[in-house]
């Protein structure tokens, strides 16, 4: 993989608003959508309405499965706008247990990153998150920041947001040095 240009499937939108859906009870790569809102898992603000681009990635076939022929947990998506990049788990969840799912997405999020980190054309890129969206629980209760620090220090400076908003006008000067 070269540039995103290699990516098969791919969505856009320059919408002010839009969101990411993943139906999680198939097999089907979760998408960008500008309508129905109610089926948005992560709703994304386009502040500047520039060209955002969003890649499926669980269920695509981009990461080589295990060893033991096992397909790799990975995350849903990548979106790229700008300088930036960010991956996003999105999740539909209505448990207690928040620590269970946050654990689940953080690893998803953490294998998928670790896989793209191999190629230039991401590594350059100087604006990095991952956001673990769930439209149940929009916000997570607990403190993250400890979990924050630590996911920034195994990815190379990915800055994890656990929170179902998405801003694309959300720039910061961590830059990974992987």
């Amino acid at each position: 993989m070269n540039s995103f240009d290699d990516f098969e499937i791919r969505c856009e939108s320059s919408n002010a608003i839009f969101g990411l859906c993943d139906d999680e009870n198939n097999n089907e790569v979760a998408y960008l959508a500008e309508g129905n809102g109610s089926a948005w898992i992560a709703t994304v603000h386009n502040v500047h309405q520039e060209e955002v681009l969003f890649f499926p990635i669980d269920h695509c076939n981009l990461i080589p499965d295990l060893a033991d022929g096992r397909t790799s947990k990975q995350c849903d998506g990548l979106l790229k706008y700008e300088d930036s990049v960010a991956f996003v788990e999105l999740k539909s969840r209505n448990d207690n247990e928040a620590r269970k799912w946050i654990n689940e997405a953080t690893e998803q999020l953490k294998t998928t990153i670790d896989y793209f980190m191999q190629f230039e054309f991401l590594s350059e890129i100087p604006n990095k998150r991952a956001y673990i969206a769930n439209s149940m629980k929009p916000r997570a209760h607990s403190s993250q920041a400890m979990r924050a620090e630590k996911f920034a220090e195994e990815t190379g400076g990915f800055l994890l947001k656990i929170q179902a908003h998405i801003s694309t006008d959300e720039r910061f000067s961590r830059a990974s040095k992987r």
